[in-house]
C-alpha cells in the first residue's frame, strides 16, 4: 500500500512534538541546574545583632527572629547556620528568608546554604554558600535596662562607682580570646557573666573574684554592688 499524504502528515506531526518535548525537558533541566548552582547573594540581614533564648532565674528572653533578604535562595532544601549551628527557617520565599537565633549560636556568621553546600567558616564564602556577619549580644535584650553597656579593652582596666544597692552592664573585649577579669572591691559583689552562647554564671556575694576566658572575644557581665568603687580589669 502507498503511503497516503495523511499518513506523511502524521510522521511529520509526531517527529516535530518529539522533538519539541526533547527541547523543553532540556530546557527544565538546564534551568534546574542553572537555580542550584547559580551564587546566592545576601543584601540585608536584620538585624545584625539577637541573642539566642535566655533563660533566667529572674526572667526570660526569647531567641531573637531575623530576617535576610537577597537572591536565589533556592526553596528546595535551604538551610541556615549561625556558624556552624542550624537555625530553623520560619519562611522562605527564595529571595526572602525568617529565621531565629538558635541556642548554641555565637558571634560569626549567618549562612545560606543551598542543596550540597559548605561554608569557608571565618568567611562569607563557600560552595552554594553565602554569609553575613551577625553579633551575639546577651545584653540587647534588656533594652538598656542597667544603662548603656560600658566597653573595657584587653589590657586595661576602669573604675566603677556603684551609688546604692547598682548594677552595671560591662564588656571586656578580648582580641586574644583568652585572659582573665578581675574585679577588686573593698566590699562583697554580685556577678552575673554570660557564655559567648550567652548561657549565665552566677557568683553572689564574692570578694575580688577572677574569672577565666577562653575561646571568647567577649565577656559581658552584670554587677551589683552597693555604696563603693571597683576597679575592673581585663588582662
Amino acid at each position: 500500500m502507498k503511503p497516503t499524504l495523511l499518513n506523511h502528515f502524521l510522521l511529520i506531526a509526531f517527529f516535530a512534538l518529539a522533538i519539541s518535548d526533547c527541547h523543553k525537558e532540556g530546557t527544565e533541566d538546564a534551568l534546574a541546574v542553572l537555580l542550584a548552582t547559580n551564587p546566592s547573594v545576601i543584601s540585608s540581614v536584620e538585624p545584625r545583632v539577637g541573642t539566642p533564648a535566655q533563660a533566667n532565674l529572674d526572667r526570660n528572653f526569647s531567641a531573637t527572629n531575623v530576617i535576610i533578604k537577597g537572591e536565589n535562595f533556592g526553596l528546595t532544601d535551604t538551610k541556615v547556620f549561625f556558624n556552624t549551628v542550624e537555625a530553623p527557617i520560619l519562611y522562605n520565599f527564595g529571595t526572602e528568608i525568617s529565621t531565629s537565633v538558635p541556642a548554641g549560636a555565637r558571634s560569626g556568621y549567618v549562612y545560606v546554604v543551598k542543596t550540597g553546600g559548605s561554608c569557608t567558616q571565618g568567611t562569607k564564602l563557600g560552595v552554594n554558600c553565602t554569609g553575613s556577619e551577625f553579633f551575639i549580644d546577651c545584653y540587647s535584650p534588656y533594652n538598656n535596662e542597667f544603662g548603656a553597656e560600658t566597653s573595657i579593652n584587653q589590657g586595661s582596666s576602669k573604675n566603677f562607682e556603684f551609688s546604692g544597692e547598682e548594677t552595671k552592664a560591662i564588656r571586656v573585649d578580648f582580641p586574644a580570646q583568652a585572659g582573665n577579669v578581675t574585679i577588686d572591691c573593698p566590699a562583697a559583689v554580685t556577678v552575673k557573666y554570660f557564655s559567648p552562647s550567652c548561657d549565665y554564671t552566677s557568683l553572689a556575694l564574692v570578694t575580688d573574684p577572677s574569672i577565666p576566658v577562653s575561646n571568647s572575644k567577649v565577656m559581658q557581665m552584670l554587677v551589683t554592688a552597693s555604696d563603693v568603687t571597683c576597679t575592673i580589669s581585663g588582662f
